[in-house]
């Protein structure tokens, strides 16, 4: 995945689609490493995003 950001920006949202299932799941939570940036200087560049279950 790339994100681009323009000048002055601190945080970046991002969508991604997940199959659907009928589980009972617990929130996941993967790792997030930014790297290559072109023209800028990444500070901190690991996070974490988390995956809200939303099964019924």
């Amino acid at each position: 995945m790339r994100a681009t950001t323009a000048l002055g920006d601190t945080a970046k949202t991002g969508t991604v689609f997940l199959g659907q299932d009928s589980q009972q799941e617990p929130d996941e939570f993967l790792p997030v490493k930014l790297s290559d940036p072109r023209g800028a200087t990444i500070a901190d560049g690991e996070d974490a995003m988390t995956i809200i279950d939303d099964d019924a």
